[in-house]
């Protein structure tokens, strides 16, 4: 067998392991396809089991007319899917809003999901599966170790992700990229990938390379291992929150008068679980709104009322927090 033939076996075994224990027979699976080259090899690989799982596979190619020749790429990607006999393939265009305030990246990133869940919502969609490699994760860990986040934030990616499945997500971008030449398929190249403009692309084309030379090759391997031990504690400290949030929660109030013996780790958490309850966005809720509420909560020389995210306004009386009207 070829390097591409072994190299396209890898990536659809890891698919079909991933998949066999997650669908059924009849199921509809969306997608995310840009036309680049991991999303192609996630389409080829799911081209090549759908009739074995007996699930249709629904590639949905976002157009987020950011760049001249969008519409074409958005083509040139649909005709490659319909040609791997993905027959349910589609074109959604959309409009991204790049006033937002998070970003043109963040934007365009918050356009392309709502368009893919749009679809998933028509077809009864099982679930969304997007091609994240893990080269993808250890560029995330590295993003959000930079701005202080914490440990659910530098657990980064999820396999699984409530309706976002990453079922590529321990493989590296080479092997995706070596299994199109067996399929014969030739990826768009993404200006955005290389411009120096965003974040991202300088993380993956200078800090990268540095950090392989520096560090070792298997660095990315390194820190989406990282990733996976930081999401088992985070993923711990959400369950005993979650417990404790269940008796702390009265009457719409969230009572703070036991928290003294209780880790701030996971009490900073209930008062989050409390504060998405009472409305605030999960995107927008950032670090420092939780402690300034949790801080308000637990200690008696801080005095309220505190702003968060979403015009919310939470006053503290007797050891309970509230949502000021």
């Amino acid at each position: 067998m070829t390097d591409s033939g072994l190299a396209a076996h890898r990536v659809r075994q890891t698919l079909r392991d991933f998949l066999s224990e997650r669908v059924e027979a009849g199921d509809f699976v969306v997608l995310g396809v840009s036309g680049g080259a991991d999303s192609l090899a996630l389409a080829s690989a799911a081209a090549s089991i759908a009739d074995e799982l007996a699930v249709t596979f629904v590639p949905v190619i976002v157009d987020h007319q950011l760049q001249p020749g969008s519409a074409q790429t958005a083509e040139t990607a649909l005709r490659q899917c319909l040609g791997l006999g993905l027959t349910e393939s589609r074109i959604f265009t959309v409009e991204v809003d790049s006033g937002s305030g998070d970003g043109l990246e963040a934007a365009a990133r918050a356009a392309r999901y709502t368009a893919l869940r749009a679809v998933a919502a028509e077809l009864g969609a099982r679930a969304i599966a997007v091609a994240h490699t893990v080269g993808d994760q250890a560029e995330t860990v590295l993003l959000r170790l930079a701005r202080g986040s914490g440990s659910r934030a530098i657990a980064a990616m999820q396999p699984v992700a409530g309706d976002i499945w990453r079922p590529l997500l321990k493989l590296e971008r080479s092997i995706l990229r070596a299994s199109l030449v067996h399929y014969g398929l030739v990826a768009h190249e993404d200006a955005h990938n290389e411009d120096p403009r965003f974040l991202r692309s300088r993380v993956r084309h200078e800090l990268m390379p540095m950090l392989r030379d520096v560090l070792g090759h298997d660095i990315e391997a390194s820190l989406a291992k990282t990733a996976e031990l930081v999401g088992e504690d985070a993923e711990a400290l959400d369950a005993s929150a979650a417990n404790i949030f269940k008796y702390s929660h009265i009457d719409g109030e969230l009572d703070c008068t036991g928290f003294g013996p209780i880790p701030a780790a996971i009490t900073r958490r209930v008062v989050r679980l409390w504060l998405l309850e009472k409305g605030a966005s999960a995107a927008g809720l950032s670090r420092l709104h939780i402690e300034s509420v949790h801080r308000l909560g637990v200690d008696p020389t801080v005095s309220g009322p505190v702003k968060v995210v979403g015009g919310i306004e939470v006053a503290v009386a007797s050891g309970r927090l509230r949502v000021l009207n």
